[in-house]
């Protein structure tokens, strides 16, 4: 029997939960303190310096434990906000921040949903790596960052190119397992954790494959100006590390855009 969107997504929040202990062991009141942009690569540093974060309200969509965010906001952000659907998630960005001193503000909420009371509340939304494959439908959650962003407002994504998930690793090279065009639904039945496993069997977790095309009709159907798009050859998922020297294929992308009035 074909289950319904709302049923995925509850799989999907049962799933998260049950990860996020595994998640904790990875993020500690050390690492926050002494690293000086914590849950930040280099090269999402290098982007998001291009911002002028100073003086600006900054929102994360999907902030898992909050280290990006908190990262962000020692890089000189006026006051940050993480949204994600895992209460056990917003749980441990809370603790993260009052451990390490790090002001942020942690919401649990659909991120589709997000309170009118934070309509037009944000200088610039973040949405990073391994985000926009959980929505179904990417027009449904950029009209509500249009909400989300004041009028001058900017979205930031830095994801992982849709292109890769056609390739696995073979040896130290590339092996073609599937079509880029292979879009729409998807589902792992042991669920996923980017630090290993869970103790026990995670629910069935579902995903939604994109194109570069359906991400950018989508910004543009919902009034998002897109400033500039720059493919990388860096792994942003860390799954293809070793294969990044060869410079073989778009490994992520980042990509700005505006809110047009």
């Amino acid at each position: 029997m074909s289950l319904k969107d709302n049923q995925r997504s509850s799989q999907n929040q049962k799933a998260w939960d049950q990860i996020a202990p595994v998640h904790a062991k990875h993020s500690s009141k050390k690492e926050l303190l002494t690293a000086p942009y914590v849950g930040l690569s280099q090269f999402q540093i290098n982007y998001l310096k291009k911002l002028n974060l100073k003086n600006k309200k900054v929102a994360h969509l999907c902030c898992n434990d909050g280290r990006e965010i908190l990262g962000i906001k020692k890089m000189g952000a006026k006051s940050v906000t993480g949204f994600d659907f895992s209460q056990k998630f917003i749980d441990h960005a809370k603790k993260l921040s009052s451990l390490t001193g790090i002001e942020g503000r942690f919401i649990r909420s659909d991120v589709t949903k997000i309170s009118p009371k934070f309509h037009q509340a944000f200088d610039i939304i973040v949405i990073t790596t391994g985000t926009l494959v959980w929505f179904k439908d990417l027009n449904k959650l950029f009209k509500n960052v249009f909400k989300l962003l004041n009028l001058k407002g900017t979205l930031f994504i830095q994801e992982s190119h849709p292109a890769l998930r056609t390739y696995q690793p073979s040896g130290n090279s590339l092996k073609v397992t599937s079509s880029y065009f292979d879009t729409g639904h998807h589902h792992i039945p042991d669920g996923v954790s980017y630090f290993g496993s869970s103790q026990k069997p995670l629910p069935t977790q579902h995903l939604y494959f994109y194109t570069i095309s359906d991400l950018i009709n989508s910004l543009i159907s919902q009034k998002l100006s897109i400033n500039s798009f720059q493919e990388l050859p860096q792994d942003s998922s860390f799954k293809y590390k070793k294969l990044e020297p060869k410079q073989l294929i778009p490994m992520s992308y980042v990509l700005t855009a505006s809110k047009l009035a």
